[in-house]
């Protein structure tokens, strides 16, 4: 949640800064207006993907036996898949459980090489 509410407060002050102001107090006021747009917003959808994430590998790990790198990528794609299932289109549902796949997977390989 937390990574989340911070990429997109920047993501949010990047747009505020973009946007601009004719003032110092709107300028201000653009900037700190897009980080509370953006910022919750995507901590949300991290915090879900994430929660959907430790339940699958979890499941995932009790029913084969193991835990291993493969867990890791079958349990961020199932994630990715089961957040925008809803949707009822399969290019989203495919998009999202690419990228999680893959940033569960290679966080996953950080986590247990040492380097997090």
């Amino acid at each position: 949640y937390g990574v989340g509410l911070m990429a997109g407060g920047f993501y949010g002050a990047l747009l505020g800064v973009r946007q601009g102001g004719a003032t110092s107090k709107l300028f201000v006021n653009s900037v700190l207006n897009s980080c509370t747009r953006y910022g919750p917003a995507l901590a949300n959808r991290s915090a879900i993907i994430t929660m959907f994430y430790v339940s699958f590998s979890g499941l995932i790990s009790m029913a084969r036996g193991e835990e291993d790198v493969a867990n890791a990528a079958a349990a961020g794609t199932l994630a990715g898949a089961f957040y925008k299932i809803a949707g009822r289109k399969w290019q989203p549902m495919a998009k999202y459980a690419a990228v999680s796949g893959c940033a569960f997977t290679g966080l996953d390989t950080l986590m247990r090489n040492g380097y997090i």
